[in-house]
């Protein structure tokens, strides 16, 4: 069966649960136990630090962060217990920690686990039994890394989806959605910042008249253009939404009216520049726009703001088109 290409990523980033090499930590405060440990880790083909005292140990495990942990329980000043908790408080990567003691009862063995162990081996260590844990940590290693993995690609694709939710599929503005989330915080922390702001609405003139003209393939390449070359007049911390059909909003950070007059007439003379053909009846022979804007003052919603550059869109279709009013 084929795979979607979503099935195909999460593939690639999945890792083979064959055992891999690992960095394994032996910490024993008796020479002999810490070196035959030691040499039966290489044999089984793994990396190995050796620490005699929890306290070195808890140093190599902090910088070093190795995948796995073989530790003496009973040990002089930080015993295996305290050097356990403390390893599973460290942020990052998982360490698999595995116990090592002569004392087999039940209680040693509850006490280690309950500390934050993943396992126990009891002393002398069997070398079947220890390639058996090193093997488990192996995989299960393997295993968390590919959940973390996948958990970042969904992230991603969470994050993706998210943006992408907010943005016009036509013209590639930011869309309603994110201008109702943008005012609403502008209008919040306007005041609070003391940041001037200005908006406007553009709509397209006797944009009607040209789709029923030209059909809607046609309207809609020109609002791809108009959209493009009113972005493209815009400073680059001002923002354009579709606000609906043929209509846009441009949010402009510190301006005031003059400053706002001035970036809507960029954008009104950016769409004259397209040179576009209206349809025959129109108020003008090239597609144009007209503007209203306000300004952001004391006490001001997000739609007694968008109700006042409506209010001043409607005063510029009514005074010709084609033009701004403030």
């Amino acid at each position: 069966m084929t795979q979607t290409p979503k099935a195909q990523e999460l593939t690639r980033a999945r890792p083979s649960l064959a055992p891999r090499s690992l960095h394994v930590l032996v910490v024993d405060d008796d020479e002999g136990s810490r070196l035959g440990m030691e040499l039966a880790v290489r044999d089984l083909g793994h990396r190995c630090s050796t620490a005699s005292d929890g306290v070195a140990a808890f140093e190599i495990a902090t910088r070093d962060r190795p995948d796995m942990i073989l530790s003496d329980l009973m040990m002089p000043g930080m015993d295996g217990l305290e050097l356990c908790r403390r390893v599973r408080d460290l942020p990052g990567e998982y360490i698999y920690f595995v116990f090592t003691s002569a004392m087999h009862d039940k209680a040693h063995v509850l006490r280690g686990l309950e500390s934050g162990a993943d396992d126990y081996l009891g002393k002398p260590i069997d070398l079947d039994e220890l390639e058996a844990r090193v093997r488990a940590a192996s995989r299960l290693l393997l295993v968390q890394k590919q959940v973390t993995e996948q958990n970042a690609l969904l992230r991603r694709d969470s994050q993706q989806l998210f943006a992408a939710s907010r943005i016009d599929a036509l013209t590639q503005c930011k869309n309603r959605r994110a201008l109702d989330e943008d005012l609403a915080a502008v209008t919040a922390n306007a005041s609070r910042y003391e940041q001037a702001w200005a908006l406007g609405m553009i709509d397209i003139d006797d944009f009607k008249k040209f789709n029923d003209t030209f059909g809607h393939p046609a309207g809609d390449e020109a609002l791809q253009r108009v959209a493009g070359a009113v972005a493209d007049s815009l400073r680059r911390g001002d923002t354009l939404f579709r606000y609906g059909g043929e209509e846009f909003v441009v949010l402009l950070a510190e301006q005031d009216e003059i400053g706002m007059r001035a970036a809507l007439e960029r954008a009104r003379r950016a769409v004259e520049k397209l040179d576009i053909r209206h349809a025959r009846g129109a108020s003008h022979e090239r597609l144009t726009i007209s503007a209203g804007g306000a300004v952001l003052r004391a006490g001001t919603t997000p739609d007694s703001w968008l109700t006042e550059a409506d209010t001043a869109l409607y005063r510029a279709k009514r005074a010709g088109k084609n033009n701004v009013v403030i």
